[in-house]
C-alpha cells in the first residue's frame, strides 16, 4: 500500500534509502565496499616475482665489439742492446727459463738493473741456486704492453747466472731501488745475470678510427 515500507527491500537493503532513513539490516552498499577494502587492505601485500633481463643480442654484441681490437697498422722496430737495458730498467718482474732432463723450466721472479747486468735474489739450493752454481746457460725475458694495446716491447737475453764478488756486491749496495723478493727474507741469495745477446722489439699499434 501506499506509504508502506517494503519489508523485502529493507531487509535486503536493496532498495534506495531517504537521508532520514536508518541503516538497513543489510548494511548499504556504501557501508559493504568499505568493508571489503577494509579486509583486502588489512592483508599483506605480495612483493611481484622479480623478473630477470637477458641482454638482447644485439646488446651482447655490442659489449663483445667494444672489448675486440680493432684493426689497425702496427710498426714493429728492433731494439738495439743499449734500448733493451733502457727498457728494462723500468721494470721490476721477469723470467728465467732454463732446460732440464724434465723439459723447460720458466721461473717468474723480481729483478733490478745495475749497469749492464741484472740482480736477482733467491733461496739457497735453490734451481736458481744451482744454476749459478754450475754456469749453467740461461735465458732471461721481460715485457710490458699498454692498457690500450698501443704500444708494447719485449726484449729476451742470452747469459749466465753468477753468485755476486765483491764488485757485484758493490753494484747490489748502490741500487737506486732496493730489490724486494716475492720470497722475502727466505731470498737471502743474490746473484748476477749476465747478458751475452740481445733480442729486443717495441711495437706501436695505430687504430683506425
Amino acid at each position: 500500500m501506499p506509504g508502506e515500507r517494503d519489508e523485502t527491500e529493507e531487509w535486503t537493503g536493496a532498495a534506495a534509502s531517504s537521508p532520514t532513513d536508518g541503516p538497513t539490516r543489510g548494511g548499504t552498499t556504501s557501508e559493504r565496499l568499505q568493508s571489503e577494502l577494509a579486509q583486502k587492505s588489512s592483508k599483506p601485500l605480495q612483493e611481484p616475482p622479480r623478473v630477470v633481463r637477458r641482454p638482447r643480442h644485439d646488446e651482447e654484441t655490442a659489449r663483445m665489439s667494444s672489448t675486440t681490437p680493432r684493426n689497425g697498422k702496427t710498426e714493429v722496430r728492433e731494439l738495439t742492446p743499449a734500448q733493451c737495458l733502457e727498457r728494462l730498467a723500468g721494470g721490476t718482474v721477469g723470467r728465467v727459463g732454463y732446460v732440464t732432463a724434465q723439459g723447460l723450466q720458466i721461473i717468474p721472479l723480481n729483478y733490478r738493473l745495475a749497469g749492464s747486468t741484472l740482480m736477482l735474489s733467491t733461496t739457497p739450493r735453490s734451481s736458481l741456486a744451482q744454476l749459478a752454481e754450475m754456469g749453467q746457460s740461461v735465458t732471461f725475458e721481460a715485457d710490458y704492453y699498454g692498457p690500450d694495446l698501443e704500444f708494447a716491447w719485449s726484449v729476451l737475453m742470452q747469459g749466465r747466472l753468477r753468485e755476486l764478488d765483491a764488485a757485484g756486491r758493490e753494484k747490489f749496495a748502490q741500487l737506486r731501488r732496493p730489490l724486494q723478493s716475492w720470497l722475502g727474507d727466505a731470498a737471502s741469495l743474490h746473484l748476477e745475470f749476465v747478458p751475452a745477446t740481445f733480442s729486443g722489439r717495441v711495437l706501436h699499434h695505430h687504430w683506425n678510427v
